[in-house]
């Protein structure tokens, strides 16, 4: 846009509208396009701005006489120089204060201002539009106040309108406090992200300056300054990052670097959210394949919108489910009870662990079992633990600690019934067991284990279903009963063992039961529960249904100074979404919802070196030792002929 000649008594800082003048990029031509015919004489009292609307320019005019707003576009391919104009909207300004209608008055500057009205100079108050994409709103700015009109996603051609309308909304902004009478601040449109590099343009920079540069592209930020800048950065951002350079990418895939990134970040900061994963397990060519998605599910608009692409797909010998998720590890364990894959969904890569010590044959069909990967961040060491009755084995993926290496057992004086499909909870650095009964919770450091007696959810009689996740650092126990759902919190540091819990909430069941004569039968279906960190609701999956309800930011602190969240009422659900039902083609697909997610960069690849091999076949003890001695002779005479 271009601004006219001013009046003589106008300061050079208050423009007036003139013909706007448009430049083709690629051609470097250009064209000028009168003004658009606003109405108003009075042209040199109007201020402007514009923005892109629909893929065309589009003016804002504020008129001071009339206190409206005028919106036009610019068709930039129109033949018609005299008319390429189109009024879109006319909206009105009400300025309740009556106060300059539109303008700000200032003290006298005699030394560079003559004249004015009474002494005083008027100048525009600042002023920006732009459309907002996603609630598909018009918004203006004027001064401290923001306006806002729904224009919804109709494009420009059907848009003309010619009567006087009015805003949706206005909000006051915050003033400028006074310390900050220099800061200047305005909204910028016209921005779309990309990852292009500025410096892909320094080889075409002329060679017209003083001092020529012979440095390449890649020599002119220093690597040691971009490791410095991602390892600070968040994992997903390092992640998508390698898509940015060659020299991005081969940081991104150094494992120093990897490790690095995850001791930086291993401690997750104050009030995160991890992430919960929707895995889809199906039975293709004889192998396990696991489709990981994030459990975004909260929202009606992706259940409705095509959903997510997924993160990763891992393939596994049959017979392999997920035990639980660790930080950025996804674990998958052979219904066997032996062995055992650990995957990063981020990285693709994924590592078997050493085969655990076989059960003796009655525990492996008397009763369940199951593996957890524990973390624990004072010692920064991976463990693997399976539970069975009476018994504890652990493995120190990383025996940093001063662990003793291999397989370890740890005698239990009590049985320990672990729930069926249930994975565990890891919070912290300990592992949280979840048991028709007790739940027994296991230090991942010092590997002693401690049980604490069940909630009492007032219903002795009643047959329960126990499900868990982290929820502000503490494990959260879900329990359905026939009438309601209730969430449990407990301290993993409390000192009192017998009552550890505290009451959530009471949420009613909306779940209908099966009615057979004069008997009524629960339903059986598998359910999952979790905390949403981007829409703060507590989420709630049982078979095909989805429930959620917002519960905000509030911490399950037991703190005197903390509000209670103890709530002995029953409330209800805020929305139920109904889940589409598996297709009868894919009869043998499994899926469900894993909560404790936080993504990774570090390689599981990282604990190969340090794995002891206790397998008990002969036959792969004797394969992996003349592999192993026929590639040292076979470097051995490698080297013998660069020697000759």
């Amino acid at each position: 846009m271009t601004a006219t000649g001013t009046p003589s008594w106008h300061p050079p800082e208050i423009p007036t509208l003139g013909p706007v003048l448009v430049v083709d990029v690629a051609s470097e031509k250009h064209r000028m396009y009168s003004p658009p015919d606003n109405g108003c004489p009075a042209a040199d009292e109007t201020s402007f701005t514009a923005f892109e609307l629909h893929g065309r320019l589009c003016l804002a005019i504020r008129i001071s006489m009339t206190n409206t707003v005028q919106f036009w576009t610019l068709s930039v391919e129109e033949d018609d120089d005299d008319l390429p104009w189109q009024l879109l909207y006319t909206i009105k300004i009400d300025m309740k204060d009556g106060y300059n209608n539109g303008f700000q008055e200032l003290e006298p500057m005699n030394d560079w201002f003559n004249g004015g009205y009474n002494g005083f100079i008027q100048v525009p108050e600042p002023m920006d539009a732009w459309l907002d994409g996603e609630t598909h709103t018009l918004c203006y700015r004027e001064g401290s106040t923001l306006y806002s009109r729904y224009i919804d996603t109709t494009t420009t051609q059907d848009l003309s309108l010619t009567e006087v309308m009015s805003w949706d909304s206005e909000i006051y902004l915050p003033e400028i406090p006074n310390s900050l009478q220099m800061c200047n601040w305005g909204i910028y449109t016209g921005y779309r992200p990309n990852l292009l590099s500025p410096f892909t343009f320094a080889s075409q920079q002329d060679d017209d300056e003083d001092e020529e540069d012979e440095s390449s592209p890649g020599e002119m930020v220093p690597v040691e300054l971009w490791w410095e800048v991602l390892i600070r950065a968040p994992t997903k951002v390092v992640a998508r990052s390698s898509c940015v350079s060659k020299q991005w990418r081969d940081i991104v895939t150094n494992p120093s670097f990897r490790k690095l990134h995850h001791d930086r970040h291993a401690a997750p900061p104050k009030g995160d959210v991890p992430y919960a994963l929707l895995v889809s397990t199906d039975s293709v060519d004889g192998e396990s394949v696991s489709t990981v998605f994030p459990a975004a599910l909260v929202s009606p608009a992706v259940m409705t919108g095509g959903g997510h692409a997924p993160i990763c797909r891992v393939s596994n010998a049959y017979g392999y489910h997920l035990a639980n998720v660790c930080n950025g590890f996804l674990c998958f364990a052979s219904w066997s009870g032996g062995k055992v894959v650990v995957c990063n969904p981020v990285t693709g890569e994924k590592l078997a662990l050493p085969r655990a010590p076989p059960l003796e044959p009655d525990l492996v069909f008397a009763s369940p079992f199951t593996f957890a990967l524990g973390f624990s961040p004072t010692t920064g060491v991976y463990k693997l633990f399976r539970f069975a009755d009476h018994r504890i084995d652990s493995y120190a993926l990383a025996a940093g600690d001063g662990a003793c290496s291999g397989w370890r057992q740890h005698p239990l004086s009590h049985p320990c019934r672990v729930a069926e499909n249930t994975p565990t909870v890891v919070v912290g650095g300990k592992i949280c067991v979840l048991t028709p009964g007790p739940v027994m919770v296991v230090d991942v450091a010092s590997e002693e284990h401690r049980t604490y007696n069940p909630a009492d959810y007032g219903c002795p009689w009643a047959q329960v279903a126990v499900s868990g996740f982290e929820l502000h650092g503490r494990l959260c126990l879900v329990i359905r009963t026939h009438t309601d759902i209730q969430f449990w919190a407990m301290p993993v540091e409390e000192d009192n063992g017998d009552q550890p819990w505290q009451l959530l909430y009471k949420i009613k069941d909306d779940t209908i039961d099966v009615r057979i004569g004069n008997r009524v039968f629960r339903r059986q279906a598998s359910m999952s529960a979790w905390f949403d960190g981007e829409t703060h609701a507590l989420c709630y999956k049982e078979g095909y249904d989805l429930y959620s309800r917002f519960i905000g930011t509030t911490t399950t602190t037991t703190s005197p100074a903390a509000p209670s969240l103890s709530q002995t009422e029953v409330l209800s659900w805020d929305c139920k979404i109904p889940l589409p039902v598996t297709p009868q083609s894919l009869p043998s697909c499994k899926w469900d919802i894993y909560a404790g997610y936080r993504p990774s960069l570090l390689s599981p690849l990282t604990f190969a070196s340090q794995q002891i091999n206790d397998d008990d076949d002969e036959e792969d003890d004797e394969s992996t030792s003349f592999v192993h001695n026929l590639l040292c002779a076979l470097r051995h005479q490698k080297s013998l002929k660069r020697a000759s």
